[in-house]
């Protein structure tokens, strides 16, 4: 291998890694907060409804979307270029993925649980929830195939 190979590997590693973040901050960071959002809404909702049997999994929903932004935070202020993208990608994705599926879980139950009780009342904000965390699931498995903008699709 010459210099300048090593240059351009560099250069490559460096731009994928940019791109990584850039797509990061661009199509996770604005879901990872609606998830939050919704499910604050759906909490103080419940509260005001008299539904406290709802709070716990409510306040589960909301500490896996802090943990989510919060390990979005973390990929997004690493500095330096991971040694291997790809590893870099699938283990971002594992990460991602934990928060995300107790989001979900939990507001399946929830919304099964409103909707065998007749609380129709907070099952659109929950549907709500779990659009957002579908749409960040299938955000989340695309990171696995990026390769950075302009790549061949």
């Amino acid at each position: 291998m010459t210099a300048g190979a090593g240059t351009t590997d560099e250069n490559e590693a460096r731009r994928l890694s940019r791109a990584l973040r850039a797509h990061l901050r661009q199509e996770f960071v604005a879901p990872a907060g609606a998830i939050v959002g919704f499910a604050e809404i759906a909490l103080e909702e419940t509260e005001q409804l008299g539904l406290q049997r709802y709070r716990g999994d409510l306040e589960r929903i909301i500490n896996a979307g802090f943990s989510l932004q919060q390990r979005l935070n973390e990929a997004l202020s690493q500095t330096g270029e991971p040694d291997d993208i790809d590893a870099y990608r699938a283990q971002l994705r594992h990460d991602l993925r934990t928060p995300i599926n107790a989001v979900k879980g939990y507001g399946e139950m929830l919304i099964e649980d409103a909707m065998s009780d007749g609380n129709d009342a907070i099952v659109s904000d929950l549907k709500k929830l779990l659009d957002a965390a579908n749409g960040m699931l299938t955000r989340i498995d695309a990171l696995v195939a990026f390769t950075g903008p302009g790549a061949g699709a």
